[in-house]
């Protein structure tokens, strides 16, 4: 049975992969039952920056908005790479303006230029047609550079119907180039020299057993990690309790949101809705203390 959480901390935005805007994410959680929650879309803080200075003028509620990012990175050590060599690090509420920020963002900006325009290329190749000029600055304009963009390029030309046509059809097929890397700790410190809290997302899409996941997570510990999301979309609820034990054990909090990303994106998940049964997450008093 599903049920709606009281506190949200992984919501997409247009400002990387999702669907809507910052404002509109803000008006839907308003008819909800959510009084929390973050916004943390992928390697850029433009759109957590918009509903900070929306929230600031036109802000009647109680809910609590905690300003946040999802940044990618590389697995430093081979042990722990297993099939999956990428790391999803969640920060929040610490510094947008940051100098440091705005350092690793634009080193994250670089990355993603680099793995874009490697798909894209190889997109030509599967899809036997050219990308225009004005159809590559659609896709580049953005601090975020992801699929979503490239997908609606695709169904504009009609090679695809949907998102998930997409990722199945091509984005499958694509890998990416990863050079210059970023690494967990660089990730960790960054976020903590800004003054925020940091969390491991979605730990099943690592794919560890979870002993091994148990050590990775103490590594990352000594390196200033501060929380676990043990509560997400993907993970079911006997994965949610064991994980909830190896994050009491690692004396980190205990974090959560539901990873949503619009309905064509993501059409089973929804605002603030896990897949299993929750109690109230703890991570999110840590952090409110913190404002």
């Amino acid at each position: 049975m599903k049920q709606v959480l009281e506190t949200d901390m992984h919501i997409h935005t247009n400002a990387s992969d999702g669907e809507y805007s910052p404002i509109n994410i803000y008006k839907m959680i308003q008819k909800t039952n959510i009084n929390v929650f973050s916004i943390t879309d992928h390697d850029t803080v433009s759109g957590a920056k918009q509903l900070q200075k929306y929230i600031k003028y036109n802000d009647n509620s109680n809910i609590i908005y905690i300003p946040g990012i999802e940044i990618t990175t590389n697995i430093k050590k081979t042990k722990y790479k297993m099939d999956y060599s990428k790391l999803h690090l969640l920060g929040y509420n610490f510094d947008l303006n940051h100098p440091e920020i705005k350092k690793i963002l634009n080193k994250r900006r670089i990355i993603n230029k680099i793995n874009i325009e490697n798909k894209l290329q190889i997109l030509e190749n599967l899809t036997k047609t050219k990308f225009t000029q004005e159809e590559l600055n659609y896709i580049l304009r953005k601090s975020y550079l992801g699929t979503i963009d490239i997908t609606k390029i695709l169904m504009k030309k009609r090679l695809v119907t949907n998102y998930q046509e997409a990722k199945e059809k091509y984005y499958s097929k694509i890998s990416e180039i990863t050079t210059p890397n970023i690494y967990e700790e660089e990730v960790l410190q960054t976020i903590k020299k800004a003054g925020g809290y940091t969390s491991v997302a979605h730990p099943t899409s690592l794919r560890m057993n979870l002993d091994d996941l148990k050590e990775y997570l103490k590594t990352l510990k000594d390196q200033g990690l501060d929380a676990v999301e043990v509560y997400h979309s993907k993970q079911t609820l006997n994965y949610s309790n064991k994980l909830k034990e190896v994050t009491n054990d690692l004396n980190l909090y205990i974090s959560g949101g539901s990873d949503y990303h619009g309905p064509n994106i993501k059409p089973r998940v929804n605002l603030g809705i896990n897949k299993q049964k929750t109690k109230k997450l703890t991570l999110d008093k840590q952090i409110i203390s913190h404002q």
